[in-house]
């Protein structure tokens, strides 16, 4: 099962439909202590839109100014809370796994809390990019075990830690999608 308090679930990133999909998978405690990292642009640009975000526990990812949010999301994660990230940074073209950016290396190794590698299927077929409509499929949610930074680090490549740390996750969802 998933751990009880303070750690990130970093999901693979197709299509809008993941973030439902992974809401849906969470019981209604766990919903409550969940927050959402999201592009800024996009969801944050209007003061209408600030609100709806604030209520579901959504703050913002600028790739303009990213120390502000891991600082935010480690806040979050130290103080017991559940984060979804989605390691790739944006949907995948294709419905591929995509490269890990080095933010989510960055966070755990900072923060110290676990990552729950996560595999979102049938998201991509339901409502792809580019596709405005969603179709009717079957989706499903995979946690696969916690994480620590540790492990991630000795089990991924790269030249840096948080390369190492990203690529170990990466490789921890890969296995999930099998």
């Amino acid at each position: 099962g998933l751990p009880a308090a303070g750690y990130v679930i970093a999901p693979n990133h197709v299509s809008y439909l993941d973030s439902l999909a992974i809401a849906a998978a969470l019981s209604w405690s766990q919903s409550r202590h969940t927050y959402w990292a999201a592009d800024a642009q996009r969801f944050f640009p209007h003061q209408f839109g600030r609100a709806i975000c604030r209520a579901a526990h959504m703050f913002p990812v600028d790739a303009m100014h990213p120390g502000a949010a891991l600082e935010t999301a480690r806040r979050i994660v130290r103080a017991g809370n559940i984060l979804v990230w989605f390691p790739e940074g944006w949907r995948s073209p294709d419905g591929q796994l995509q490269h890990f950016l080095l933010g989510i290396g960055q966070l755990l190794l900072h923060s110290r809390a676990p990552a729950v590698p996560t595999y979102v299927g049938g998201t991509f077929e339901a409502l792809p990019r580019g596709r405005r409509l969603p179709r009717l499929h079957r989706l499903t949610v995979k946690f696969g075990p916690a994480s620590s930074a540790a492990w991630l680090l000795a089990i991924g490549s790269g030249r840096t830690d948080e390369e190492r740390v990203a690529d170990g996750l990466r490789q921890q969802v890969a296995a999930l999608a099998q």
